[in-house]
């Protein structure tokens, strides 16, 4: 995660997943290069060609579209707003929480077949009880960046609870 703003009254972290982006693109060109360079692919039947054609791009946006996630979080405290805002190609979602129930940021670990995977979550107190709430999905080691951006904002939000007086 990168720090886009860091002052006392805001924060705001945003995630651009461009290896991903890259990878799955490049794993999409590979599918349809290795059609194109096949045995079976039918460039002589302008009908056939279109319908493989077809399916190779489908398959290719299957790959790629929901792999490309770009993840924004805002922390304003003159709004009293915890903002997450989650962008694909297929479109965006917002979800805005009160800043004064978030409590804290962590990693949680999983273990699988392969080895340990790791998830970021988020900490919530309200009226209700209490939630986490997932960033992305279970994925390998985290980078150090997502460390480092998680430690500053837990920093940044126990420095807003001792101005105000909050535990």
């Amino acid at each position: 995660m990168k720090i886009i703003r860091n002052t006392p009254d805001q924060l705001i972290l945003s995630d651009r997943p461009w290896i991903s982006g890259i990878a799955a693109s490049f794993a999409a060109f590979a599918v349809l290069a290795g059609w194109s360079f096949s045995p079976g692919a039918s460039f002589e039947d302008p009908v056939k060609s279109l319908k493989e054609l077809t399916v190779i791009l489908l398959i290719c946006a299957v790959l790629v579209l929901p792999t490309v996630r770009r993840l924004q979080i805002i922390l304003d405290r003159t709004t009293d707003t915890f903002t997450i805002r989650r962008r694909t190609m297929l479109g965006h979602e917002e979800r805005v929480l009160p800043l004064s129930d978030f409590r804290t940021a962590e990693m949680r670990s999983s273990e699988t077949q392969s080895g340990k995977s790791w998830r970021p979550f988020l900490h919530f107190v309200h009226s209700g009880g209490t939630s986490s709430i997932p960033l992305s999905a279970f994925a390998g080691r985290p980078p150090k960046r997502m460390h480092d951006a998680f430690d500053l904002l837990n920093a940044w939000n126990q420095a807003g609870h001792a101005e105000t007086g909050q535990s």
